[in-house]
Order: C-alpha cells, then sequence, then structure tokens
C-alpha cells in the first residue's frame, strides 16, 4: 500500500480492470476510492484496519457490484478521453 500519493496509477489500473481497491485514507486516494462503493479506505498507517479492508472487501455480498462500479469510475474519471478533458479545462483557465 502506498503511504504518500496523489493518484496512484496502480489503483486506477486496478479499477479499470474491475478490481475494488484498498488503500490508505492518504493523499489523492480518498477521490478515488470509495468504502464500500469500490473498495475499502483503511486510517492512514494502520495495518489492522488495512487487513480488515481486505477481509470485508473480499467477503462483502456486494462484492460483484463494487467490482462493476470500480471499472465504471475508472473509465468516467480516468479514461484518456476524461484525463485530456480536465487538462483541457486547465490550460483554457490561462
Amino acid at each position: 500500500p502506498t503511504l504518500m500519493d496523489n493518484l496512484p496509477n496502480t489503483i486506477a489500473e486496478a479499477m479499470a480492470c474491475g478490481v475494488p481497491c484498498v488503500a490508505f485514507n492518504v493523499g489523492g486516494v480518498p477521490q478515488m476510492v470509495d468504502t464500500g462503493v469500490n473498495g475499502y479506505l483503511a486510517a492512514y498507517c494502520n495495518s489492522l484496519d488495512f487487513a480488515h479492508g481486505i477481509a470485508a472487501t473480499l467477503n462483502s455480498q456486494s462484492y460483484a457490484a463494487m467490482c462493476r462500479n470500480a471499472r465504471a469510475k475508472a473509465l468516467k474519471a480516468y479514461d484518456e478521453k476524461a484525463v485530456a478533458k480536465a487538462y483541457a479545462a486547465v490550460y483554457a483557465m490561462e
């Protein structure tokens, strides 16, 4: 797990593959992962909470929905068209 990252590629890539993510609540990760929706956010540097998040995610009755939600969020927020549009908007502000 990352201890400091603003937009981890590994999370975006996993989500694009439909994999719910378990990560520490740090940096930009909370904008990517929503507990119970597409993964689990563990308390920063709390390995017990991280382990709980893994078990809770894998054993969740809504695991299939979490997989679909992860992929949907990745396609909406992190595909090349969405990223290009966001960059264009930033440069248009100048």
